[in-house]
């Protein structure tokens, strides 16, 4: 049996299972919607994150 094919939509995550589960709704199949299991206080990341350009955060980023 081949391997199953993943979308490669976007990540959007928040901070509870509850509000995923609704927010998935909101967004449709496009979107894969997480809840963040915990803070991730002094964790070392590979890159920094960063918003996308045009969205609120992104131009704030940009300044």
């Amino acid at each position: 049996m081949p391997p199953k094919k993943r979308s490669h939509g976007d990540l959007v995550i928040v901070e509870s299972p509850a509000k995923a589960k609704t927010i998935e709704r909101y967004l449709g199949d496009g979107f894969s919607v997480v809840a963040d299991p915990g803070r991730r206080r002094g964790a070392r990341l590979r890159s920094p994150l960063r918003a996308p350009q045009g969205t609120q955060a992104g131009a704030r980023a940009a300044r």
